[in-house]
């Protein structure tokens, strides 16, 4: 396949982290200090959105924190973030935008009960979230998927364990019933990672154990985020080297985007440079 690949630079983003597509076509990205939202066009530098971290504050750009995971259901945007998230007793906030209001702005609707580090977020078919949690890191210990059920698209009525791990699961999506997530090793560098996908019964359940569809083609690399397209996924693959010292290593030719087949068969990599890509999005022009 001969593929033509543009770079085109839309602004700065602290540590951009994940990047979201409304289905108004509104572009979001998380990072280091905010959530931003983004000018396709790059014509406007990127515009940090005002957040409260309780219903009874108001919401400033004042205000910061680092944002991971995104995802949308109906006309409402969710974010995990957390002020410190280095630190365990710093709080994990799930955030809520209503993409309805004007101006824009995101507050707190839930306060995750767990010290451990969450990335990426998901929605299933009825609203309910499903939020990667990698687990410690030291001692390195497996993470889980947490779910939340959702009273309401505004209200969380209660946290479980929906799923545990067997690695650091990092990026996570869902298409109907089957929930695919990646996974980083345990120890960095021990063995490959993997995307994988398990499914969701009708009544919210895990169906069976998770079966995996695509290992990366060595040790030395990372798998992070996950975008459903037709027919397929793609997932952002960065250099090991590029993701612990990015201040020396940063343009690896390890860092691609894959293209892979809903059974994981490689489809198509891209033939550009990258720094390490933490977000993929599928855009028509």
């Amino acid at each position: 396949m001969n593929t033509e690949y543009k770079k085109k630079v839309l602004g700065p983003v602290p540590e951009a982290e994940n990047l979201i597509v409304t289905s108004d076509h509104r572009w979001f990205a998380s990072g280091a200090d905010g959530f931003y939202q983004i000018d396709p066009d790059g014509a406007t530098p990127p515009q940090q959105i005002p957040i409260a971290f309780d219903a009874s504050s108001a919401p400033s750009t004042d205000n910061k924190a680092f944002f991971f995971g995104l995802t949308q259901f109906q006309h409402f945007l969710y974010a995990t973030c957390s002020p410190e998230p280095l630190k365990p007793d710093s709080p994990r906030y799930i955030m809520l935008m209503d993409l309805q209001q004007s101006p824009l702005t995101m507050a707190a609707i839930h306060q995750i009960s767990s010290p451990m580090f969450f990335n990426g977020m998901a929605s299933d078919m009825a609203g309910h979230l499903y939020l990667t949690n990698e687990g410690p890191l030291l001692p390195p210990q497996p993470g889980k998927i947490v779910k939340l059920n959702m009273a309401s698209p505004t209200k969380v009525a209660g946290q479980s364990d929906w799923m545990m791990a067997d690695s650091h699961p990092n990026g996570i999506k869902i298409d109907g019933d089957t929930l695919y997530f990646s996974q980083e090793p345990i120890r960095i560098g021990e063995h490959r990672p993997t995307v994988q996908k398990v499914g969701i019964k009708s009544d919210g359940t895990i169906a069976g154990a998770p079966e995996t569809i695509y290992t990366a083609g060595g040790a030395d690399r990372l798998l992070d985020d996950i975008e459903l397209v037709e027919g397929g996924l793609l997932i952002t693959q960065g250099g090991l080297w590029d993701h612990l010292v990015p201040a020396i290593f940063h343009d690896s030719p390890l860092n691609q985007i894959i293209h892979i087949s809903e059974s994981g068969q490689e489809l198509h990599i891209s033939d550009i440079q990258l720094a390490p890509p933490s977000a993929v999005k599928l855009v028509p022009d």
